[in-house]
């Protein structure tokens, strides 16, 4: 059995993982697509792209529309493990006879890591509820467009960061806060999950209805737990279309990539 203690170039990767069943090699593009061999895991491919300058991307792909599988990605030894999430509501081609309805990314890993620690978490996810980012910040007093001198000025029962010119707003008390940072040019939207009891089976996601969004998941920053993120969002944006989901997590499952891809030597 191989033991991914680093990847030297993308020949060696390819080399690597070229007995995995099913796999699809992109030549051109450096990338590979690799079945997942557990059927606990669901209908996952996994995706690693080598990019030039000694950096790895891993990508989980879910391929069946309306799948119920939450899936995260975390890798062993670092205090934060940052993550990105596509949704495709109508479903993305990556590669010939693939189709993704979402795809979870850990991107830019140094090729010479020890990817023995790299580790798809699998739960089942029902949904709980949600809400949106217009009916969060119209409960504080958000009333039109607002910049961030003038947010601080009008609303009330919020936290600010002066220097990184952020709002902090309660959505369920104890649980989750929705922040607001001010760019230059755009807005990030921000849904912070505290580290209580109440939220250690749950998950949550940040969408914008009707495009496809990028979300940022990381791990152990202050007493906040999770932080899921929607970077660049345009000014102008709906806040009404920014949806805020709550899912109840159950089963959970951890899965090893070498375990998944079933890589003997």
């Amino acid at each position: 059995m191989y033991f991914l203690s680093g990847i030297l170039s993308y020949a060696s990767m390819r080399n690597m993982w070229a007995a995995a069943p099913g796999v699809i090699c992109n030549d051109q593009q450096q990338r590979l697509f690799i079945p997942l061999q557990d059927p606990n895991a669901g209908p996952l491919i996994l995706g690693i792209e080598y990019e030039q300058g000694g950096m790895v991307d891993f990508k989980i792909f879910v391929t069946a529309p309306g799948n119920t599988t939450h899936i995260d990605l975390f890798l062993g030894g670092r205090p934060k493990t940052k993550i990105r999430r596509r949704l495709f509501p109508q479903g993305e081609t990556i590669a010939p006879g693939l189709t993704a309805f979402q795809e979870i990314k850990m991107d830019d890993v140094p090729a010479d890591t020890d990817f023995n620690a790299l580790t798809v978490i699998a739960h089942d996810a029902s949904y709980l509820g949600g809400t949106n980012a217009a009916e969060v910040v119209r409960a504080h007093g958000w009333a039109g467009a607002l910049n961030f001198e003038k947010a601080c000025r009008t609303l009330n029962n919020i936290d600010v960061d002066k220097k990184e010119e952020e709002i902090f707003m309660m959505v369920d008390p104890n649980e989750t806060v929705l922040i607001i940072d001010w760019d230059k040019d755009d807005v990030d939207i921000k849904l912070a999950i505290l580290t209580t009891p109440t939220t250690s089976d749950k998950a949550y996601d940040l969408t914008i209805s009707g495009q496809k969004c990028k979300v940022i998941k990381i791990d152990g920053k202050y007493h906040v737990g999770r932080i899921v993120e929607l970077d660049d969002v345009a000014y102008g944006s709906s806040l009404k279309a920014i949806e805020i989901h709550r899912l109840q997590l159950t089963r959970m499952r951890t899965y090893s990539i070498q375990g998944l891809t079933r890589i003997m030597g």
